[in-house]
């Protein structure tokens, strides 16, 4: 990959939504502040104040289309790893703002980063989302990097 496709992608991941359901079956939708956007950053109440939260997919690895059946495949891999780990994983998507790119995902609470990015590398993932109370990230898996933004957490 050459630093333009990688600028590319950096530039998707950062442009990412992410929605989600809560234990209680609520939905949100998670996303980086704009520039220009106000407002206070509130998060769902199930979550603690010194929360981490992790979004993790092993769909499409290294940001190439596979079938569905592959992704559903991945997909159930992911939710027994978690299983495994005793972690919290909720449903949720991950989509490009135009809408035009979706993967299924898990908001992951509590987890390590060394156990996400070990995750994220046998999914054979660029990168992941964490989400705290100070910055929604994009984290470099297999493509190096680091990004962080303020966030805007709102129910749908």
């Amino acid at each position: 990959m050459n630093s333009e496709e990688h600028a590319g992608l950096w530039a998707a991941y950062l442009d990412t939504v992410i929605e989600f359901s809560d234990p209680d079956g609520c939905r949100w939708r998670l996303r980086a502040r704009a520039a220009d956007e106000s407002g206070a950053a509130v998060a769902p109440e199930f979550l603690r104040s010194d929360f981490v939260a992790w979004v993790i997919t092993a769909w499409n690895p290294e940001s190439e289309l596979v079938t569905a059946e592959r992704n559903a495949a991945a997909h159930e891999e992911l939710l027994a790893d978690l299983e495994a780990a005793s972690l919290l994983a909720l449903p949720a998507v991950g989509m490009s703002s135009d809408r035009k790119w979706s993967e299924d995902s898990l908001l992951v609470v509590g987890a390590a980063r060394e156990w996400v990015l070990g995750v994220a590398a046998k999914y054979r993932q660029n990168a992941v989302f964490r989400w705290s109370p100070e910055a929604f990230e994009v984290v470099g898996a297999l493509l190096p990097g680091e990004a962080l933004r303020a966030w805007v957490c709102e129910p749908i």
